[in-house]
């Protein structure tokens, strides 16, 4: 999938250093996530593998220039305890958000947990300066607010409520599961 000069697709090996660093300065500048310590390079390799081995979709959405491929952003899904409900993650490089990276990236990744059979997908959102934009630009694809956790997470400090944002697809809790079809 593409959007004027941006590409969304599959995660490759050489893209863990962009990820670390992205991921990076979300621990660093942000309350997005609760982490106060990046993981290391390898560590992020080990789950990208992880993921990648479970067949779930990781995403990343690059642009191409004079200096080559720029990864300005990632997204992928783990699951949870429950089968049919796919957790959401995803990190917009620093001067890279506003610019439709992260509604190209959560696009393609609703496509492609519809076409998993997928039943609900569900993004936690911590409760900081800022993170107000993510509850809206979650609600404009269609997610809605099912909880808010109090004093779900600490970050430097501070005490800080958990936003649950869930989207139902195929039926989602509507209509039960068929336990025959099972996701790819």
């Amino acid at each position: 999938m593409s959007h004027g000069d941006i590409l969304v697709r599959q995660v490759s090996e050489t893209d863990v250093d962009a990820i670390t660093t992205i991921y990076d300065d979300a621990v660093t500048n942000s309350t997005v996530t609760y982490d106060e310590e990046t993981p290391s390079r390898g560590i992020m390799a080990q789950t990208i593998s992880e993921i990648k081995d479970e067949g779930l979709p990781y995403l990343v959405a690059e642009v191409r220039d004079s200096n080559g491929p720029k990864v300005l952003g990632f997204a992928f899904v783990r699951r949870p305890a429950q089968y049919y409900t796919a957790e959401t993650i995803i990190y917009v490089a620093d001067g890279e958000r506003g610019r439709g990276v992260g509604r190209l990236l959560m696009e393609a990744l609703i496509k492609e947990c519809k076409r998993q059979a997928f039943r609900r997908m569900m993004a936690p959102i911590g409760d900081g300066p800022g993170n107000g934009a993510m509850v809206a630009f979650f609600e404009k694809l269609g997610f809605r607010c099912t909880r808010r956790l109090k004093g779900h997470g600490n970050k430097n400090g501070k005490s800080l409520d958990t936003f649950l944002m869930q989207l139902n697809i195929h039926g989602g809790a509507v209509r039960p599961p068929d336990h025959r079809a099972k996701p790819e």
